[in-house]
């Protein structure tokens, strides 16, 4: 992908950051579907599975408290310190939770995904 993307603007990859955005977003639901997978797999281990559901629940907490870093009454400025914790906590965590499961049932609901089951 990025090299179609590099040819088409003519320019090198290292000239272009925003291919890392745009590779992002390409993965994101297939990273979602993975993540969601390795959740309900039983196989694996439930102490695992305690650092994405821990930061769930303490962004959905900072959703809810009637306290933020910055009021909701600047429009978009005090949605964007919901959004921006909730991109804080949830993705490092759901990148972690994916690195620490065992690499062969990675694999497998990897591959599962790509074959689209």
């Amino acid at each position: 992908m990025n090299l179609k993307i590099c040819v088409v603007l003519n320019m090198p990859e290292q000239q272009y950051p925003s291919l890392g955005i745009l590779r992002f977003i390409y993965h994101l639901p297939n990273f979602v579907k993975l993540f969601w997978k390795l959740l309900r797999d039983p196989r694996v281990p439930a102490y695992r599975k305690i650092l994405p559901v821990v930061a769930g629940i303490i962004s959905f907490g900072y959703l809810i408290f009637p306290f933020d870093a910055l009021p909701d009454p600047y429009v978009i400025v005090g949605q964007l310190d919901d959004l921006a914790v909730i991109a804080l906590l949830m993705v490092p965590s759901i990148w972690i939770f994916v690195r620490i499961c065992p690499r062969e049932l990675v694999k497998e609901h990897t591959h599962q995904i790509s074959k689209g089951t």
